[in-house]
């Protein structure tokens, strides 16, 4: 199914792409050719009037082969591409990309009308030692405002508090009644996912997570004791715990093995699990011996329906918010804070991230395509020979020469470019097998013997 699934996701993308440029081009007069998805030989071929359709063996990408696009078959006809001017050779270049992007927020667009996911602002408790500690919030306060601004979701809450100052004013739903708490705040150097440091407004506040287990990691002694995705964990040794927090405390202090009261589905049983104990430093830094058994929480996602207009905002935000992302990311990896190794993903990554979020749901899976789109339309715009920021580049040098370069020169650039690519292509295909092929295998073998390492109880 995944599989199938990212084969369809691919050919989406393609399809929307090369699409784009068909459909500048028919706009602008010019003949095309041949409509392709895949590179190689075609497995089908539809004749159409003045163009051929083909699907080919090699799924991993596609193009449109316009008339009289190359110097060595132009012949000077007014339908072909070198007899249009450098702007509207951009215009059919661009177009490929301006499809991948319009189709993403047709995506969030679509997301949004259906149900946007978000996880409830419920409040787990505070950290020990952080400001909010003595302002009076409690486990199970939800959050409705900040700073008199309603918001949705943890993420959005998050936002606002890291960009106010000194203090923030929260909105509280507490036993039915709204209240309102000033809750101080503290500047801490904060790491993101792009590996950028800043110094945020943090207020010590954490997600409620109940106690059901949403992941199993592989070398720890919860799965081979016969824990299970969806488990609700009641108690631990005796003790009934109710949230994440309280229950991993419990196994963090844990000495030789734990007894754990759990409820699947409607039967309830009990347990005993080993523990491992691992080194890692606690919230203050300091090294600490964990005991752990390799469970990690399920986050319950909610999803919110907006009405038609409502939804193409909410579109319009995430694709703005998801292409800043996408760009910071980029910089990320060109300047080294997140390492090439680590950032980049090719057909085998995307088919394992694909298996992953199949699982989460289809909002997920249109989430990812969305992603997908932008990214593609980004590294398409690379000025690199072959890609369409390379042929932009090339136009723009026209433009300003008044005169094409030499087919010479043109020629060897665009070789360089392809070697580029080929080196790329290569590296990525090498680093998706090595960080994802051992676990895909072992799944096709029935054993999945992938290793994870860290705290995950407490995260």
């Amino acid at each position: 199914m995944s599989f199938i699934l990212t084969l369809v996701i691919f050919g989406i993308l393609i399809v929307v792409h090369e699409f784009g440029h068909f459909l500048a081009a028919r706009r602008w007069g010019i003949r095309v050719e041949k409509f392709a998805i895949g590179f190689g030989p075609p497995l089908v071929k539809i004749r159409g009037k003045e163009t051929d359709f083909l699907i080919c063996v090699f799924p991993l990408g596609g193009y449109v082969k316009l008339a009289g696009d190359n110097r060595q078959e132009y012949k000077g006809q007014s339908d072909e591409f070198l007899a249009k001017p450098p702007g509207v050779r951009a215009g059919v270049v661009f177009a490929g990309v301006f499809f991948n992007y319009l189709f993403a927020l047709f995506l969030f667009w679509l997301i949004a009308l259906t149900g946007f996911p978000y996880q409830d602002t419920v409040i787990g408790g505070v950290w020990e030692g952080y400001p909010a500690e003595t302002s009076g919030l409690k486990e199970g306060d939800q959050v409705v405002s900040v700073n008199g601004r309603d918001i949705l979701g943890w993420r959005e809450m998050q936002k606002h508090i890291q960009n106010s100052e000194q203090e923030v004013s929260l909105g509280i739903q507490r036993d039915g009644r709204l209240i309102r708490l000033t809750v101080p705040l503290k500047k801490e150097e904060v790491v993101d996912n792009f590996g950028r440091t800043a110094v945020m407004s943090v207020s010590g506040i954490y997600p409620y997570q109940n106690t059901q287990v949403g992941n199993l990691f592989e070398g720890y002694p919860a799965k081979a004791a016969g824990l299970e995705q969806g488990d609700l964990i009641l108690a631990v040794d005796n003790v009934p715990v109710s949230s994440w927090k309280a229950m991993a405390e419990i196994i963090h202090e844990a000495k030789g093995k734990v007894l754990l009261k759990i409820k699947r589905k409607e039967q309830i049983f009990s347990l005993v699990v080993p523990v491992k104990k691992e080194s890692a430093a606690d919230l203050d830094g300091e090294k600490k011996v964990f005991s752990l058994i390799g469970i990690g929480p399920h986050t319950e996602v909610k999803f919110q329906r907006y009405p038609f207009f409502k939804a193409l905002v909410k579109g319009v935000e995430s694709l703005l918010g998801l292409t800043s992302d996408v760009f910071v990311g980029f910089s990320s990896i060109i300047t080294g804070k997140i390492s090439f190794k680590e950032g980049a993903a090719g057909p085998i990554g995307i088919f394992y991230i694909t298996s992953q979020y199949v699982k989460i749901g289809i909002i997920a899976v249109l989430q990812l395509m969305a992603a997908l789109n932008v990214s593609l339309a980004i590294i398409n715009l690379f000025p690199i020979p072959v890609l369409d920021g390379g042929h932009l580049l090339f136009l723009l040098i026209e433009k300003i020469r008044k005169k094409t370069l030499s087919e010479k020169t043109e020629e060897f650039v665009t070789r360089l470019g392809l070697g580029l690519i080929g080196i790329l292509v290569i590296f990525v295909f090498y680093n998706d097998t090595i960080k994802y092929g051992p676990e895909m295998l072992n799944k096709l073998l029935g054993k999945n013997k992938s290793q994870v390492s860290g705290i995950q109880e407490s995260k």
